[in-house]
């Protein structure tokens, strides 16, 4: 939330896909996760998100360097509402010399559209 996207790019695999109810994203270069950060961030402040609360649903080590996860993703905003339903993550996460990293990811929102435009970096202004 405080737009530090040098912490947040090293919390990604590259390459990976990313998929939502509107389509898939080939994530290949660092400027790819820069267009999503930079995106998902707008949206948040056109919605006043101040806080995104991911409750962990299901998790589990398929192996000793890859777990599968979902959880649910919650966005809070200044009046500590909710700011959309929430709504569920899918991830593969895996251990690589540097940490753990997000390798893929399936989001369903299906009731926000620029949301799910913001996660694949073409949100409408």
């Amino acid at each position: 939330m405080d737009g530090d996207f040098e912490t947040f790019k090293t919390c990604f695999a590259l390459p990976q896909y990313m998929d939502t109810f509107e389509g898939r994203r080939f994530i290949e270069t660092i400027e790819d996760i820069r267009d999503i950060f930079d995106n998902v961030r707008q949206y948040y402040q056109s919605k006043s998100v101040v806080e995104l609360n991911r409750i962990c649903v299901e998790a589990s080590f398929r192996d000793a360097r890859t777990v599968v996860s979902t959880h649910e993703a919650r966005m809070i905003n200044k009046g500590a509402v909710l700011v959309q339903s929430p709504y569920p993550v899918f991830s593969i996460l895996r251990l690589y010399d540097d940490g753990w990293k997000v390798a893929y990811s399936q989001v369903a929102i299906a009731d926000e559209p620029k949301h799910n435009q913001a996660l694949r970096g073409v949100l409408d202004s």
